[in-house]
């Protein structure tokens, strides 16, 4: 199927933002800040999150780690229940969706940025930006953490607990795929929350269920990838906001409505899911947002 028309789309979509009516604006003496933040961004937002890797965020790390390692017990079970997703609409809306974490997603925020430039909107540059930037960050801590932990992937019928730390350029955990999927929509949600930026979620979540589908990651593999992408999105959003006095850094009405969407997109990417797999009806999915980081949280009943 070719997927050149869910890509032109979902371009389209994002060009559409600029023209939505939403809270949260740049005040109009702050219609046009220098461009040249854009090139301080490019090498201070490194060094600065690396700075910010305090005890805190290693704890969290490793809590995140902690939950998975159970999770990783369900990972075969589940791969083989999502061979039989690909069928009808559902199908096709995982072939669309997939398209948001290929190696053609940079150019969705790469064209979109050239674009702003000729706009004179600055919350739409820096979302444009912002987006492109979360693609590379997070790409680069996955690529790094995939080569560490060298995981094996569903298709290469090893099972979920096979490991060759640095044998692998290209192993299974964490999810690229999920982790550009989530990075590249995130922003967007950040900076124009909205009813229909909530909807981003839904591809987001898409990507990550077509990457099960696929047998091209285990569960526990989607769920790292898209902690990583929403949090890396959050922290830039957070970060390039919070750099203009009259734009509050994480105001709670719409955190609050961020939440609701995500939950309700990724409900509805998991609902689908169930439906073609009954066995899966235990377990529920939900993105969860708190004063200091983004993530996922997911819950069993036994």
């Amino acid at each position: 199927m070719n997927q050149r028309p869910h890509f032109i789309l979902c371009l389209g979509l994002l060009l559409c933002l600029t023209f939505l009516n939403v809270e949260a604006g740049y005040g109009q003496d702050r219609a046009s800040p220098s461009k040249s933040r854009f090139l301080r961004w490019s090498y201070q937002d490194a060094a600065d999150w690396v700075k910010a890797t305090d005890r805190k965020r290693l704890v969290r790390t490793a809590a995140g780690l902690a939950v998975l390692i159970p999770l990783s017990f369900l990972d075969e079970e589940v791969s083989e229940a999502a061979k039989d997703w690909d069928s009808g609409l559902f199908g096709d809306f995982l072939n669309g969706s997939n398209e948001a974490g290929s190696l053609r997603a940079p150019l969705i925020p790469a064209g979109l940025f050239l674009v702003s430039l000729a706009i004179d909107d600055a919350r739409f540059q820096d979302a444009a930006f912002t987006s492109l930037q979360a693609i590379i960050y997070t790409n680069v801590i996955s690529f790094t953490v995939k080569t560490i932990i060298g995981r094996a992937r569903p298709e290469d019928g090893k099972g979920a607990h096979h490991f060759a730390p640095f044998s692998e350029l290209d192993a299974s955990f964490p999810s690229g795929h999920t982790a550009t999927a989530f990075s590249l929509l995130s922003p967007w949600v950040f900076y124009y929350p909205h009813v229909v930026t909530y909807g981003l979620l839904v591809i987001a979540g898409g990507a990550a269920v077509a990457r099960l589908q696929r047998q091209k990651h285990w569960l526990t593999d989607v769920l790292a990838g898209g902690t990583l992408g929403v949090s890396m999105a959050y922290w830039l959003s957070r970060k390039h906001q919070g750099r203009l006095s009259n734009m509050s850094v994480a105001p709670k009405h719409w955190l609050t409505d961020v939440l609701a969407g995500g939950t309700l997109g990724v409900s509805m990417v998991y609902w689908l899911s169930r439906k073609h797999q009954e066995r899966l009806s235990n377990m529920s999915v939900a993105p969860t947002v708190g004063p200091d980081a983004v993530g996922l949280t997911m819950q069993l009943t036994f």
